[in-house]
């Protein structure tokens, strides 16, 4: 009698490219990429690096023209604030470059060089329905989105502050956690819509980039600051929890499903810190 293979056995997929693809290149490009493969790294990851490399540079130029020369002027005010590009020895020019996000004094000169350039742009005018997105979307939207998510994108655009405190709030969301490999559902969405699943692979990996360059560090999850904060207080495993933690962590739920912030939801430290000081309010009050 046959065996049957028991529900999840067998090989395992393994993390990184999964699908093959077989070509000739000329004989100088595999010397140059045989070159470049040191320190462990293949043939082929070199060729994905430059492969990959060039859909970004791709990427970049599809961007609108403002957009690229509002990037660039940024960079070069964080290069005016850390100049190290006359500097010949790399590793000096590399701290020296670095210095704008490394140090106080010159990142919050970075902060008021980049205010004053938004400042100057000049604002385009206002449409006529500048003050009435919100009820719009109040009229349009239940048709295709039901009344509940109707309400929200009416709350979210009702004022550019909270339209823009959206937008972040997502980005934000995505971009902590771009550790994490995509979920069974967001590859089901890339297949079906290929062109934003390669928007989605694009962002994940410039993430990944982008956390490694401005060294953030993972951020902390509930559960294990639950830990920390009940070890800090001599609590141990078997105490209750105290009611203050209840009433944070309600408060950080609360606050995910608004997606109305202008930030990530709060850390449960934070979550503490904001209820003990809204308790002396009330208090006062």
């Amino acid at each position: 009698m046959k065996r049957k293979r028991a529900p999840g056995g067998g090989r395992k997929a393994k993390a990184g490219p999964t699908s093959s693809l077989t070509f000739r290149i000329p004989d100088d490009l595999r010397r140059q990429l045989e070159s470049e493969a040191i320190d462990g790294a293949t043939v082929s990851e070199r060729l994905l690096w430059h492969l990959r490399r060039s859909f970004n540079r791709q990427s970049e130029e599809e961007r609108d023209p403002a957009l690229r020369a509002l990037l660039f002027m940024i960079a070069r005010l964080a290069e005016g604030i850390s100049p190290g590009e006359l500097t010949t020895d790399m590793a000096l020019k590399a701290q020296i470059q670095s210095k704008w996000r490394t140090e106080l004094f010159n990142f919050r000169a970075f902060k008021v060089a980049v205010k004053r350039l938004l400042d100057i742009l000049e604002e385009p005018p206002a449409k006529k329905n500048y003050y009435k997105r919100a009820e719009i979307i109040r009229r349009k939207a239940p048709k295709t989105l039901g009344p509940e998510f109707a309400e929200m994108f009416a709350e979210i655009h009702k004022t550019p502050e909270s339209y823009g405190a959206w937008v972040f709030g997502n980005l934000w969301a995505r971009f902590v956690k771009s550790d994490l490999p995509f979920t069974e559902s967001e590859h089901r969405m890339m297949q079906r819509y290929p062109i934003l699943g390669r928007v989605m692979e694009r962002e994940y990996h410039s993430f990944q980039k982008a956390r490694k360059a401005l060294e953030l560090k993972q951020e902390e999850d509930v559960i294990g600051a639950v830990k920390r904060i009940m070890k800090d207080r001599n609590l141990s495993g078997n105490d209750l929890v105290p009611p203050d933690f209840e009433e944070a962590i309600k408060w950080i739920a609360d606050d995910a499903l608004k997606l109305l912030r202008s930030g990530p939801p709060p850390t449960l430290n934070e979550a503490l810190k904001l209820l003990k000081s809204e308790k002396r309010k009330d208090k006062r009050r």
